[in-house]
């Protein structure tokens, strides 16, 4: 029961973050075509990261569960940290490092302690497809390697990117003009996985969502993020201890 829950909100969380919560404003932006915008999100949107804030998890036995979270990223020396505490108990509930593509994971909630490269330990939190994994780690939402083809509709501000792969179809809703996402679905089997962003804010980090929603189908499952703290780039300053 617990096992599942942990592994959603792991997923739901780097699912959050591979949708390129902070984007540079682009201000009267010309509208480019479907390739443009699918090399665009491709790549990663910034090099480091520091973020944390609060997390509720909702299913079918569960109606807020809340967590709070420490993201880290530093894409210089390719490491990143999530840890989850229980925010009923103030205890640990996940703490998993990554380290080039080993990963070190302790989950008290699953009473688990796992070790190995992320191919190998990615089944256990949730069957997790890796390769989507790896592009998320690097802050990236379209995989250019893989997209078997794409499509672009525009209204006004408002742009629809459809990004299709062999086993699933992305559809990205952004503005052209500031590239800011409004959500981002995944269709596959039939299910789909929506994430939106909502109270975007403006300070020295960029521009990023102050609520993120992760939404599933099947099971019918919500995650809500609410970031409290979100530094990147060069305002990141790294201690000894984060990766450690």
């Amino acid at each position: 029961m617990r096992s599942s829950y942990i592994a959603g909100i792991i997923a739901g969380i780097y699912a959050l973050f591979m949708t390129g919560c902070v984007s540079a404003p682009v201000t009267h932006a010309p509208v480019r075509d479907a390739a443009f915008y699918a090399s665009y999100f491709a790549k990663p949107q910034f090099r480091s990261v520091y973020a944390s804030g609060g997390i509720f998890y909702k299913d079918s036995r569960y109606d807020g569960l809340p967590f709070s979270f420490i993201y880290l990223n530093d894409g210089a020396n390719d490491r990143k940290r999530l840890s989850l505490t229980d925010g009923i108990f103030n205890a640990p509930a996940a703490d998993i490092l990554l380290i080039g593509s080993n990963v070190r994971a302790s989950i008290p909630f699953l009473k688990t302690n796992m070790s190995g490269t992320l191919r190998t330990v990615a089944p256990v939190l949730g069957g997790i497809d890796t390769d989507t994994l790896l592009m998320l780690f690097d802050f990236r939402f379209v995989d250019t390697t893989r997209m078997t083809g794409t499509k672009l509709a525009v209204v006004n501000d408002k742009a629809e990117l459809t990004v299709d792969y062999a086993p699933w179809q992305d559809v990205i809703i952004f503005s052209p003009s500031t590239m800011r996402i409004a959500s981002l679905t995944r269709r596959s089997y039939g299910n789909d996985v929506t994430l939106t962003f909502r109270d975007y804010r403006d300070d020295a980090s960029g521009a990023y969502p102050g609520t993120v929603i992760c939404a599933a189908k099947i099971p019918k499952t919500e995650i809500r993020l609410h970031f409290s703290m979100f530094v990147v780039n060069e305002n990141v300053n790294w201690k000894a201890t984060d990766f450690r």
